[in-house]
Parts: C-alpha cells; structure tokens; sequence
C-alpha cells in the first residue's frame, strides 16, 4: 500500500498546479491594462469634471502635495488619493491625458483584479477570465477607467474591500485578510470619502450575520486590523483639520451628510435611473440579463452554514456524477478562455455563495444610491464587478456553448466607435487650443484670468507655474445655493480667505486687475467683449469653445 503524501508534497502540488493560473491572470491583466492604455491619451480632458480633476493633481506639482487646490485655493470636496496618484503619474510620463487618467485606470484594474481573484477562488478560471473580457469590452467599465474623476478608483477599491472583507469572514481566515480588508477600505476613504467604508460594511455586515460568521465578524472588528484602517485613513484628515479648523464640519457634514440627505447636489433623476443605466452601459453582455433568473435556484441552494462551520448546498448532477471532470483537473486552454467554452465547463454550475454575494452586493449599491435625488452615471460602478459577474454565471450555467468572441468583438467596437467620436467631436467643451496656444505666447511675468467660467484645463494644457485669477460676478444672486463653479471656488476661498481675494476678482475691480500685471491673458466667452477697464484687450485666438485676449498694462495704473 503507498505511503500517504506528506503535508510538504501536498503543499508544494499545490502551488505548482496554481502557478499557471496565476501565470494566466497576470497575463490578462497585462492585456487588459495595455487596452485601456491604448486610448487613454486620443481625446481632450472633458470639462467639468476632468479638468476640475486633473487641475488639482497638476496643482500638486508646483510643490504643496499635502492640500489639495484648485485654481490655488483649498479644495476640500474630496481627499487627495486621486489626485496623488495622478500627481506622481504627471510626474513620471509627462503632462499629458494619460497621466492625468493613472487614478482611474488603476482603479479599474485593482476591480478587475479583485473580482476575478474572487470569482477563480469560488467557482473556476474559465469564469474569471470571461468577466475580465466582459468588464474590458463594457463601455461602463471602458469609460469609467478612462474618466478622470474619482469613481472608478474608490469602486475598484470597495471591490476590492468586498473581496477581502468576505475572505476574511470565512472559518479558519487568517487575521491578515481582514487587515488587508481594512486597508482597502481606508484606500477609498481617502478616494472618496466615507462612501469607502458604508458601502463595504453595507455588503460585509448583513451577509455574514445571514452566514452566521460569528469568528469573521470578530475577525474583521480585531483592534489590529481596526488599528491599520487608522493607520491609512486617518493621517491626513487629522492633519488638515488641525491647519484648517473648519474642516471636519465642511468635509463630512456639508459634503457628506447633506449631498446625500439634500437635493440641489448634482443632478436629479428618478429612482430607477440606475435600473436602467447599469444594464444600457454594459451591452452587450446585459442581453444575458434575462438568464439571471437561473441563478436563482443555485443561490437558494446555499444555506447557513452548521454550527462547525460547513456549507449546506444541495449536490448538482455535476458533482454527484461528474467531480472531476476536465475543467476541474486541467486549467484552461488558451483557445478557451475567451472563445469557445469545453462542454464539460459549461456544464458545472455556477457557486451559490457567489451568486448570493454577488446579488446581495449588487442590491446594495443601487438601492444605496438611487435613495438621493441626485444622482450620476459613476456612483453606479461599485456595482459593476459583482453585476458583470453575475451575468458571465448566468451565461455560463447552461449547456450550450457561447458566443464569447463575438460579444468580445462587439462590445469592443462599441467602446472604440464611442472612443473615436469623443475624440473627434467638437461638441464638447474644451480650451486645449486656446491654452496650448497661451503657453507658446507667454512671458515671465504675465498673468492669466478667466473670465466668468472656470476653464479648468487651461492651467494644465498651459503648463501654468502659477494658479490664474478668475474674474466673475461673486455676488449674482442665489449662487450659494448652487453647486456650480462659482460655490466650489467661494468654498474654498473660506480656508485661505487673503489668498481668496488675491485670486477671485469681482467684475468691479476689473480695472485693478488690469493693473495687477505688465500683460494680462485673458480667457473667456467667444461673445467676450473687453471692458474699457481691461485696457484695450486685443483677441489673439478664437478657440473651439474660448477666445484668447491680451492686453498691456494700462498708462493710468498707479
């Protein structure tokens, strides 16, 4: 009789067999990166959000990497993960749009990578690797890690705080999953505020409490895993409040408690908004969504787990009759991954406990977000890993073979034919003409103003040193109670109030702004016409969508 294998070989069996899948998932990931990369850079920064963005993370490299600016004044909206990111990429590649997009991109990744990690572990490798050609060829994913603001970024990182939080809740978890758990959360935190810790402990609590995973809610609430949350997130909160004594009150009370309780914020739409946004924004891999409801009998086969520990499922036909069948013992092929699906693949149901998890997490995000009366496109993308894996389940839970190549080859299109129109586009605003023109024409010494509208890509596609002066009427009435431009900059001019009225210039001291420097540039409105007080402005561009004006510093000057 054979001699059992020894803990060592068994461990070591292990590793072999794993190291081909991870081979594999470092390989796709690759493929999925240089994909996004490749037409991260064809179009201009789109205003607002880009150029509000990007013009804070290109703020930080004249020397201040602790407060965020905006236009140079106190930016306190949001915390700075973003904008470090996108800052340290600027400086790596140059100042271009694919720096600006680093946060983004690398947030789409980390989602990418955590949900495939998670989907590999609980059912197998095919599926894994058809959710990252499905989240590569949806235009929500495309787009949003494309997209220079912060959603893709804290979404990626709450997947990510998902996946751990719920590895961590599993029995005889080492303490280090939920550390790690926490660390992912405090990430988003500093990505987006507190949105990084309620939507992973909205998912997390509920479901281990329905699990009876009583030793993982103990294992994730450890003081040292606890303490590393700390230890990331709070460091910099602390720091600004202690600089800005105002801050704790404006940043958690006025741009979290009200924009979520409030209306006013952003955009109103009605509560199905995301019930239709989440499905159109994933074509064509939504077409499946009618399959879901196969789902429904496996997720119902998961049951609390007995008082040991163990997972109560009913047996399908295929572990009763087939346990090994050749998807189990053989990795995929490479003709399989994304193409055409072995028979006997196709044929293994789908986890219950992913579908649940992925259900329940799905469920959570849109009825969290569509609460609000305002409502955008991104706050969605938290629920996108779990949704595209639920499609790519569904799809994959019946016996007929699939048509992976053809909705790889769809979907891609669809996001390059979108690629190629915003790049093309003269629709949409931008003042990248207008300001690489100013910085080829610039002097020491000059000065920059824009004039009634922010223009928040003109300092990064101008190389500015310095933040330009904004011009506009500061006391139009009912502008407090919108949130536009003007409410951001007024904002923030209340932390740095001396360096504010160097900065904004009411539309009276027009004159004393023409005095201010030897020759001023003015961006604004093509119907822009100078006042007298600017001192004989001549028009030097008429851009896309902003003219560039100059003038010399007046005789009558003091």
């Amino acid at each position: 009789m054979p001699a059992p294998p020894s803990p060592a070989s068994t461990t070591a069996a292990t590793a072999a067999a794993a190291t081909p899948h991870r081979q594999r998932s470092a390989w796709l990931l690759g493929a999925l990166a240089l994909w996004l990369l490749a037409t991260a850079g064809t179009r201009a920064l789109l205003l607002p959000d880009e150029g509000r963005y990007v013009g804070v993370a290109y703020a930080m490299l004249q020397g201040d990497w602790l407060v965020p600016r905006l236009d140079g004044l106190p930016f306190f909206h949001k915390p700075p993960l973003m904008y470090w990111i996108d800052a340290a990429a600027l400086r790596l590649v140059g100042v271009n749009e694919i720096g600006a997009r680093a946060a983004p991109l690398l947030g789409a990744l980390v989602m990418a990578a955590a949900i495939g990690w998670d989907l590999r572990r609980r059912t197998d490798a095919h599926r894994a690797a058809l959710v990252l050609g499905a989240l590569a060829t949806s235009p929500l994913f495309y787009f949003g890690a494309q997209y220079a603001n912060l959603d893709m970024l804290v979404a990626g990182l709450v997947t990510a705080a998902v996946v751990l939080g719920a590895r961590a809740g599993e029995p005889a978890a080492a303490l280090g999953w939920a550390a790690a758990a926490w660390v992912a959360a405090a990430l988003a935190v500093l990505a987006k505020g507190l949105i990084g810790v309620v939507l992973p402990a909205l998912v997390l609590l509920p479901w281990l409490l329905w699990r009876r995973r009583w030793r993982g809610l103990a294992r994730l609430v450890h003081p040292l895993a606890l303490a590393a949350f700390a230890l990331v997130a709070l460091p910099w909160f602390v720091a600004m409040q202690m600089r800005y004594p105002g801050f704790f009150d404006y940043f958690f009370v006025e741009q979290h408690l009200r924009r979520y309780a409030q209306g006013g914020f952003n955009n109103a739409q009605p509560a199905w908004f995301y019930l239709a946004v989440l499905p159109l924004l994933t074509l064509p891999w939504s077409l499946a969504l009618p399959a879901v409801r196969r789902l429904r009998r496996i997720g119902e086969d998961t049951r609390p787990p007995h008082p040991g520990g163990g997972v109560r499922q009913r047996p399908t036909a295929d572990r009763a009759h087939r346990p090994n069948t050749r998807a189990d013992t053989h990795p995929p092929q490479p003709d399989d991954v994304l193409g055409r699906q072995p028979d006997d693949a196709l044929g293994r149901q789908p986890d219950g406990t992913a579908v649940a998890l992925y259900a329940w997490w799905v469920c959570v995000v849109l009825v969290f977000f569509s609460l609000p009366q305002s409502k955008l496109v991104g706050y969605v993308l938290p629920a996108l890993g779990p949704f595209v894996a639920l499609l790519v389940l569904a799809a994959t839970a019946g016996q007929r073979r699939l048509a992976w190549r053809w909705g790889l080859a769809l979907g891609a299109l669809l996001c390059l034919a979108a690629s190629v129109y915003l790049a093309r586009t003269t629709a949409l605003p931008s003042q990248r003409d207008v300001a690489r023109a100013l910085a080829a024409r610039m002097q020491p010494g000059d000065r920059v103003v824009l004039v009634g509208a922010p223009y928040f890509d003109v300092a990064f596609y101008a190389r500015l040193g310095t933040p330009p002066a904004v011009l506009a009427d500061w006391n139009a009435p009912g502008f407090a109670e919108r949130d536009d431009w003007r409410k951001e900059l007024r904002d923030a001019a209340r932390f740095e109030p001396a360096r504010g009225a160097q900065l904004l210039w009411p539309l009276e001291r027009t004159a004393a702004l023409a005095c201010s420097a030897q020759r001023l540039w003015w961006v604004a409105a093509h119907d822009w016409q100078p006042p007298a007080a600017a001192g004989g402005a001549t028009r030097v561009l008429q851009g896309r969508s902003a003219a560039l004006w100059l003038s010399t510093r007046p005789a009558a000057c003091p």
